[in-house]
């Protein structure tokens, strides 16, 4: 049997497509010519970079933070969430001309997508960027409107405040914390920790997180705040001593 024409054919096809497969999966790429090779090649990610950048803000490494968040920036020029994290790393360390013009780019970049600033992630975003560029009335009432979103989409149908989940409680303490709503923030604060936030992660974020800030002041917030681990091997609560605290900080 001769070898015909359509075999030739297949066999070139084939061997085409085994070459493209190759290029794609396996030949290495040339970083220069193909800058999202290296991005690729290490595996990076959203959450992971954006863990990073928080992890250096929780140990007070501003320096890391920031080269941690121009690396996430890099990789996602375009994600507010990346730009958010950028943002707060400078502000973190007090380069507020540095971060005021990133919160211009967040601004500049929700407007240009010409989608609906009024609806989350969008609108908490440009809530920050529009509360740090100075107008601060403006961004407490954004806040407010966020938290009455996240409300309204993550209760379970009956109106109970008690009806929300850790997290949701947590989320609600950031926003209404950030509006200036500083006693009902504090009520979400204390529901999250009941419900054991943080206690399945281990995680410190709340001790840095930016959107907590306006509780500082306040000697329950570190209280309730040094539970999240403070259970001995049964599980049981451990309460914490806060005289030392009592003196840096006055009930707000």
């Amino acid at each position: 049997m001769g070898i015909r024409v359509r075999h030739v054919v297949w066999t070139s096809a084939a061997l085409a497509l085994g070459s493209f497969i190759y290029v794609v999966t396996l030949e290495p790429m040339d970083e220069d010519q193909f800058p999202r090779a290296a991005a690729i090649g290490q595996g990076r990610n959203l959450n992971g970079m954006v863990d990073r950048v928080r992890a250096a803000m929780i140990a007070d490494q501003h320096d890391s933070a920031i080269e941690q968040a121009h690396e996430l920036v890099g990789y996602y020029p375009n994600e507010l969430r990346a730009l958010y994290h950028l943002a707060i790393a400078y502000r973190g360390e007090g380069r507020e001309s540095d971060a005021a013009r990133i919160w211009e780019q967040i601004l500049n970049l929700i407007e240009k997508r010409g989608g609906s600033i009024g609806t989350s992630p969008n609108l908490y975003y440009y809530a920050w960027a529009i509360h740090e560029i100075g107008d601060r009335d403006t961004g407490q009432q954004l806040f407010g409107q966020v938290a009455d979103q996240y409300a309204q989409a993550s209760k379970d149908g009956d109106d109970r405040w008690g009806g929300f989940g850790a997290i949701d409680h947590y989320n609600l303490a950031c926003y209404r914390a950030m509006a200036g709503e500083l006693d009902r923030a504090m009520g979400h604060w204390a529901f999250a920790i009941e419900l054991g936030y943080g206690r399945d992660r281990g995680g410190r974020w709340w001790m840095a997180d930016p959107d907590l800030e306006p509780l500082h002041d306040r000697v329950r917030f570190w209280e309730l705040g040094t539970r999240i681990d403070a259970t001995d091997r049964e599980g049981r609560l451990i309460e914490p001593d806060l005289e030392s605290r009592e003196s840096d900080a006055g009930e707000g």
